[in-house]
């Protein structure tokens, strides 16, 4: 049960900050340092580039994130779950890892996450 209620909590914890995100950044609190993710060299698993058209209009959770991190991991079900009760909003979740390609193809396959989009973040050309 007290598991339970920690996972309640973590949940509402999350679905309030990613509203509040929302509420500051339509008042343009996040504006001043923003950062193009259509700018990073972003792929799928299966070095695909990120078709930006997918998520026009779509507001995008994002989740830098790596394999060997605990709390990483462990975060994972819960960005799941978020991602459930945010989806009738038109949310879209992603996690995003500069790990080696296969490295995440094999993590994908052993720990698949409904409804989390994980992307490689490659290097960028000079």
């Amino acid at each position: 049960m007290k598991t339970i209620f920690k996972l309640s909590g973590a949940l509402v914890l999350a679905f309030l900050i990613a509203k509040a995100v929302v509420l500051l950044r339509s008042q343009g609190v996040f504006n001043a340092r923003r950062i193009e993710l259509a700018q990073l060299p972003l792929s799928d698993l299966q070095g695909n580039p990120i078709n930006w058209q997918t998520y026009t209009g779509k507001p995008i959770l994002v989740n830098f994130w790596a394999t060997w991190c605990g709390p990483c991991r462990a975060e994972k079900p819960h960005l799941a779950r978020a991602q459930q009760l945010l989806a009738p909003e038109g949310w879209a979740f992603v996690s995003i890892s500069d790990e080696d390609l296969p490295l995440l193809q094999q993590f994908a396959q052993q720990y698949p996450i409904e409804g989390v989009e994980l992307w490689h973040l490659g290097k960028a050309d000079n």
